[in-house]
């Protein structure tokens, strides 16, 4: 049985942000295996650019990020040239503008990604408006998070 391909977008690679790329690594097998999905990173988005690669980013391409490492490259840029999947947004959160995680989720729903998020600035401020924009592009919008910060904050799946 072939793996359906997944393609993830993380936003933000804080303390987070490095926890579920980490998870999305050494859970790969073990997804395929029990759902048949193939979970790739794809591209890493923070503010400062993207680390991006349709093949797929892996741990030492993380860390170095050199070779494939895009300055000043913005959210909407990146999720427009890569295979439609599910963006993973993990950026810090602000209850009174939603940023960066409002605009990076907004530029997802409009590219016909999936969104997951972690963040709770963005849904105070316009939940209405991102399921609504999630149900015009035929996408899914999800939340997931803890109220504590040492508490693992996503599941995986």
């Amino acid at each position: 049985m072939s793996a359906k391909h997944v393609p993830i977008a993380l936003a933000g690679f804080g303390h987070v942000g490095r926890a579920f790329a980490a998870l999305v690594g050494e859970r790969r097998e073990a997804v395929r295996a029990r759902y048949g999905l193939d979970l790739r990173l794809v591209a890493v988005l923070r503010r400062s650019g993207a680390l991006v690669s349709n093949a797929g980013l892996d741990g030492a391409a993380l860390a170095a990020g050199t070779d494939v490492w895009r300055p000043g490259l913005a959210p909407d840029a990146v999720l427009g040239g890569l295979d439609r999947g599910v963006l993973a947004d993990c950026t810090p959160p602000s209850i009174r503008t939603g940023e960066p995680g409002l605009g990076i989720i907004r530029a997802a729903l409009a590219s016909g990604w999936h969104v997951v998020t972690a963040g709770k600035g963005p849904l105070i401020l316009d939940y209405a408006g991102l399921v609504d924009s999630a149900r015009r592009a035929g996408v899914e919008i999800r939340y997931s998070a803890a109220t504590a910060a040492a508490l693992p904050t996503l599941d995986v799946g």
